[in-house]
């Protein structure tokens, strides 16, 4: 039963009677099957008993996303429980049209939840699109569900999953299945976040986004544009264009910032990333000259065929303010790519405590071919980075260079970095990339920016600090 709500009820102009009936208005636990359910049974009503039938009438608070019913929806601090099944709803056709676009918002400490309970499969039955997410509605989540993007298809400048201009809400535990080069156009993630803010996205799988030729980038497991206070930790993504791309990193579009989200940075840490062209890409920054940086901190990267780091220079937009530190890059074609597509601004960025091994082109490649400008590897700070097994560190053109070229051609980059020693991985070959006992990495890094401890302080270089840490998925609850 719910717990009771007072409610004022109005008997004439002048009488006014406080009543308690169990209405539902506090915190509750909702109930979607569809098998048993019936979207007839009215909100005040649900049970476990007496589930609704659609995902729909607990999101709209009634069948049809056109004429939604606030009253009848989710309410602030709910808890939709889905029971196992496929379920089906009519897509938008729109790039940012959610299907399940919630009525209602939740609110900080007590969002609105909907979670799958067992195996829920969430397919379209009709056009395309975004199917979960939030658009303009702040503080909800999606937790457990599978998309196979075959039975839920989106289109270019879309995902999945989206969150536009969008508080506090987030993506966990979540199976993202994308359709492959299905021919759905440029710019085609799993997830999408644009214009929001303290987006959580955890402990996902998301597989198969990808589009071929030179925009194979744009086809990433998570895709994000002009947002802030960012977490994306713990997610597995794997044949994709790219891994996680902040394409417009900062936050631009959107006032009124909540007091809660105003100094974050954005965290981008723990998460497995293989069998990619692109793992990291750091684009785009509008927050160049604040101190609000991007964190990607203890994340691997395994098998990408362009480049396991990524920065990225945009015609009149550098990337800036990144700062990569004790990350794993392994069997990268180009451990980290320096991109620039003219001649940009590209500065405060650091590279530190980083094991780049197994590269078969470059460590290091400062892509000027194609008449594209040459990246100024002075707006980056490279520093005790771990380079091991690769035809050359640096490569510019055609000119190779090994550290100590690489060390005079820029003074003060790599005073401390580390070059032909073998990190001695506990098994490189089975993906293992904890680091052996008495390997000398595990005294090369320094803290910095409290990743690891107090800065200064010696720790590893590499993903792995402590070794204890999960890296990728976590066990399910």
């Amino acid at each position: 039963m719910r717990p009771a709500k007072t409610r004022i009820i109005n008997f004439s102009a002048s009488i006014f009677l406080a009543v308690t009936f169990p209405l539902g208005t506090e915190a509750a636990t909702l109930y979607v099957n569809g098998t048993t359910g019936n979207d007839a049974t009215p909100y005040v009503t649900n049970s476990e008993a007496n589930p609704w039938r659609t995902i729909g009438r607990a999101a709209w608070g009634s069948t049809n996303p056109n004429v939604p019913n606030a009253a009848e929806a989710a309410q602030t601090g709910d808890t939709v429980l889905v029971a196992a099944g496929t379920y089906s709803t009519a897509g938008t056709d729109s790039r940012f049209g959610v299907a399940y676009n919630p009525a209602n918002s939740g609110t900080s400490g007590s969002p609105i939840t909907f979670q799958a309970q067992g195996l829920v499969v969430l397919t379209l039955n009709h056009s395309r699109g975004p199917i979960i997410g939030a658009n303009s509605k702040n503080y909800i989540t999606w937790k457990g569900f599978t998309i196979h993007e075959s039975h839920a298809p989106t289109h270019a400048d879309t995902g999945s999953v989206v969150f536009l201009h969008s508080t506090g809400s987030s993506a966990e535990n979540l199976i993202l299945d994308g359709n492959g080069d299905a021919g759905y156009g440029d710019n085609h993630p799993g997830v999408r976040i644009e214009h929001s803010i303290g987006t959580i996205v955890r402990n996902n799988e998301i597989r198969n986004y990808y589009t071929s030729g030179v925009n194979q980038v744009n086809g990433a497991g998570i895709q994000v544009y002009n947002s802030k206070g960012l977490t994306i930790e713990h997610n597995e993504i794997y044949n994709c264009g790219s891994g996680i791309f902040l394409k417009a990193i900062g936050f631009v579009g959107r006032k009124g910032t909540p007091s809660e989200f105003s100094d974050m940075q954005d965290v981008i840490r723990y998460n497995l990333i293989h069998d990619v062209a692109y793992g990291l890409v750091h684009h785009r920054h509008f927050h160049s000259t604040t101190t609000a940086y991007v964190l990607w901190h203890q994340n691997i990267v395994r098998n990408a065929s362009l480049g396991g780091i990524t920065l990225w220079g945009f015609p009149g937009d550098g990337p800036s303010n990144g700062r990569f530190v004790n990350n794993t890059i392994h069997g990268a074609v180009n451990g980290i790519y320096l991109k620039a597509e003219v001649l940009t601004e590209n500065w405060n960025n650091l590279l530190q405590n980083n094991l780049i091994t197994g590269s078969t082109n470059s460590a290091i490649l400062n892509d000027a071919n194609n008449g594209e400008a040459s990246f100024e590897v002075n707006r980056v700070k490279f520093n005790r980075n771990w380079y091991w097994s690769f035809p050359a560190l640096l490569r510019k053109l055609a000119s190779p260079m090994h550290l100590s070229q690489f060390q005079r051609t820029y003074p003060d980059q790599e005073t401390n970095g580390m070059s032909g020693i073998d990190p001695k991985y506990v098994n490189a070959a089975a993906s293992d990339f904890h680091l052996s006992v008495g390997s000398p990495a595990l005294t090369a890094g320094r803290v910095v920016h409290s990743i690891g401890g107090v800065d200064g302080d010696t720790i590893p270089v590499g993903a792995y600090i402590t070794g204890s840490e999960i890296i990728g998925r976590l066990l399910q609850p």
